[in-house]
């Protein structure tokens, strides 16, 4: 089977997904689309339950090739099978009864891409920021100690305790500054050699002509670039409005403005990190996208 363009292959994929479909029944969310993956454009096939993804996108790409329609599709309902499998596999979490006051004080923020994260975003609370999504995680105990684990925020849960997505963010945003803290670490050759810890911003003067990486004490700290106070407190500390390359959903590097890293070239940067495993793990790709901090308009700009 040859195909020869990107479109003949979406539309191989969209078959293949509506075959899996009819196969796995509404219980599992099956979409085709193109995606950036291992530094090139792959046709992707997107397996999710219903309320959030299960595991690593499936490629065209990857199945045997001369194969026909049906063949692949026998092919990618194994690999979906298997997903399902470690799925069940994962360590049980211990739901929270989950009430008002409870969510309340206990929700935290993860950036997600919008766009890799559609089906997850369609069902659970979330505030888009730019071309980023704040998602709500209720912080959870794990059958396995000392393993963090979490749960979204459905939307029903929201209509049921009354709740908005505006009333969450408010909380979300002060709960993850108070519970996870927010570090930074100079990015210079000196301190990475000699393996310097993050510290906590208020400790730290961020005067070195250097990038320095922000995150919390815990996971998911690329969240604090969707938290507006944490943005004004690291430009009232630096002095100078910023850049935001994200280095994963944990992390981001912020560059001064008076660095003078061409936007082109910081884009370049995280496009090709994105798609180092050995660097970042592709679970951990947050987005492609560079972002500036203006503090003059208190705004965070994509770039």
């Amino acid at each position: 089977m040859e195909m020869q363009t990107a479109q003949e292959k979406l539309e191989r994929a969209k078959q293949i997904a509506e075959g899996l479909q009819k196969m796995f029944g509404s219980d599992v969310i099956i979409e085709a689309r193109t995606v950036y993956h291992r530094n090139e454009t792959l046709t992707g096939i997107s397996i999710m339950l219903r309320g959030g993804s299960i595991g690593n996108t499936m490629y065209l790409e990857d199945l045997t090739q001369d194969a026909s329609l049906e063949e692949q599709t026998v092919e990618a309902a194994v690999v979906l099978q298997q997903g399902l499998k470690e799925f069940q596999s994962r360590p049980k979490i211990n739901m929270p009864e989950m009430k008002r006051e409870q969510i309340l004080r206990d929700v935290v923020i993860q950036a997600l891409s919008q766009e890799k994260n559609r089906g997850l975003l369609e069902n659970n609370a979330h505030v888009k920021v730019l071309d980023l999504a704040a998602v709500f995680r209720i912080p959870v105990q794990s059958n396995v100690p000392g393993q963090y684990m979490s749960t979204l925020v459905p939307r029903h849960l929201l209509e049921r305790e009354h709740l908005t997505e505006e009333e969450l963010y408010e909380a979300a945003q002060r709960n993850t500054v108070e519970k996870y803290g927010v570090m930074v670490r100079k990015m210079d050759y000196q301190s990475l050699m000699k393996g310097l810890k993050p510290k906590p911003l208020e400790s730290v003067r961020l005067t070195s002509k250097c990038g320095y990486m922000l995150s919390t004490n815990e996971v998911n700290g690329a969240a604090l670039m969707l938290i507006p106070k944490v943005l004004r407190d690291v430009r009232q500390n630096m002095r100078e409005d910023f850049f935001i390359v994200p280095s994963s959903i944990h992390e981001v590097i912020l560059w001064k403005e008076s660095l003078h890293y061409p936007v082109e070239t910081l884009k370049q940067s995280v496009y090709e990190m994105n798609r180092k495993a050995e660097l970042v793990d592709p679970n951990d790709v947050l987005t492609d996208s560079v972002y500036f901090y203006s503090g003059e308009k208190d705004q965070l700009i994509l770039v």
